[in-house]
């Protein structure tokens, strides 16, 4: 699971304005985004917390600024998602069944931002598309996301198409025992450039993004889809050490987690910390 302030890549109280609209921008707002990866949802083996909740249903998850609220219908799929506590920008999910199929960023009552998610016969997601909205309803494409997977249903190719369907981002996954364990990030504009390289070690506890696909549109990264917890987190460019982090990890009586702790040796020795609640 990884998250917060700077992998949003956006202002507090706007929900996915950046969502699978992968950046024509320089390393540093890459890099920016995905530093939280390692100090917000990425956890170290700590000591477990007495949490008398038995749902493993993320409500809340709040740092020391603002809060991530997330509403779940009686079949337990997130229907609703907010950032912050101004309730003019949230995000809505629909379902066919077990499937998500879209999602709706609103702003005081209106849909400014929409993404479509199609399937195979076999049930993976195999493509999304993602528009702006504008005031009279108008839909203009912004970019278009394909997958590939192995064999045992993890994607291990993600492309990103601009309006022209060309492709101008690219992220390839390695997994191991259920968890990615490796993601590179292509430029594919005017060639086909490595931009960084992510390397990421786990726990052996639950990762509560993993029950849901709606934490990949949230939260922006396949590696929602891990089976554990991301306890440390290396990410390198032109062969060399860019930065590297760990978090230790608070986990309730059923082994998720209430609280983590993160740290990481580019932001001054200040710890990040999160706070869960289900």
């Amino acid at each position: 699971m990884r998250h917060h302030e700077i992998c949003r890549g956006r202002p507090v109280g706007n929900t996915w304005q950046s969502l699978q609209i992968p950046p024509m921008i320089t390393m540093y707002p890459i890099l920016t985004r995905l530093i939280v990866a390692v100090f917000c949802l990425a956890f170290l083996s700590c000591h477990d917390d007495d949490d008398a909740s038995d749902s493993t249903l993320v409500k809340e998850v709040a740092n020391r600024d603002y809060t991530d609220y997330f509403t779940y219908d009686d079949a337990g799929r997130v229907t609703r998602y907010r950032l912050g506590d101004n309730e003019d920008f949230y995000t809505t999910l629909e379902y066919d069944g077990d499937r998500l199929v879209s999602l709706h960023e609103y702003n005081k009552q209106n849909v400014v931002k929409r993404v479509e998610i199609t399937y195979d016969d076999t049930g993976r997601r195999v493509a999304d598309a993602n528009y702006r909205v504008s005031d009279t309803g108008a839909e203009t494409l912004l970019n278009t996301q394909t997958y590939v997977y192995d064999n045992a249903g993890n994607v291990i190719l993600k492309q990103t198409a601009d309006v022209n369907g060309r492709v101008v981002d690219e992220e390839q996954y390695d997994w191991e025992g259920g968890n990615v364990i490796t993601n590179r990030r292509y430029d594919m504009r005017g060639g086909r450039t490595l931009r960084i390289t992510f390397q990421y070690t786990y726990d052996d506890r639950h990762n509560p993004a993993n029950q849901s696909l709606a934490f990949v549109y949230i939260w922006f990264f396949e590696e929602e889809l891990s089976r554990n917890n991301i306890i440390s987190e290396r990410a390198i460019k032109d062969g060399a050490l860019l930065w590297s982090g760990t978090t230790k990890i608070i986990y309730n009586k059923h082994g998720y987690p209430t609280q983590s702790v993160s740290t990481d040796d580019v932001s001054a020795g200040q710890p990040a910390q999160l706070n869960f609640r289900y």
